[in-house]
């Protein structure tokens, strides 16, 4: 018996990537039932299975090993809370996003860094984005892609322009569409995007 697998994990990351165990399996060229016993801790996972799990999965190796019951250490320092998701319509909800709840942010990346992913079904569904928050509009959000909180409150992804009155800014969706020009309480530029 293999201690420590957190096989509740694994079944979370099969279902958000919307395939099955069985699939999983096939994909990386294994028997189900072989796949069956390692998520059920009957067999230990080898570093190449882990390392197709993860890029199947879409995670970080590191990540598929300790949930598989491997020590592995962490970066603590690199390591940022994926504080939530942005949906199909560019709104943001902060909180519970579907997958691991933390990322490795990129090197560059200061302290009080966050992610969100994005959950939309769409071409970058599952990819995260850093950004710092931060109270009000500063010149570095005009004419980039920003996390936004509107004057009443709503958090939106959107690209930030210059608006038409002092205090209002046109916001543009990622891929094109509505514009709306409205005040702002703050923009946080994204710094990175990735898969």
């Amino acid at each position: 018996m293999v201690a420590g697998i957190d096989k509740v994990w694994f079944e979370d990351r099969i279902r958000a990537r919307r395939t099955s165990q069985r699939q999983l399996a096939k994909l990386m060229g294994m028997d189900a039932s072989a796949m069956s016993l390692m998520l059920n801790g009957k067999r230990r996972m080898s570093a190449k299975e882990a390392a197709d799990v993860a890029g199947l999965l879409g995670v970080p190796v590191d990540e598929v090993l300790r949930h598989a019951g491997a020590p592995v250490a962490v970066d603590k320092r690199r390591s940022v809370p994926v504080a939530g998701y942005v949906g199909p319509s560019g709104e943001v909800t902060f909180g519970r996003a579907l997958g691991p709840r933390t990322a490795v942010a990129p090197a560059d990346c200061a302290d009080g860094c966050r992610a969100l992913r994005v959950q939309n079904g769409g071409a970058l569904d599952g990819w995260l984005l850093f950004y710092h928050p931060m109270d009000g509009v500063s010149l570095e959000a005009v004419g980039r892609l920003c996390v936004v909180r509107t004057a009443e409150g709503e958090d939106l992804l959107r690209v930030v322009s210059r608006g038409y009155e002092p205090g209002f800014f046109v916001l543009g969706c990622l891929l094109g569409g509505d514009r709306e020009h409205v005040r702002l309480q703050s923009a946080a530029p994204v710094l990175w995007m990735r898969q």
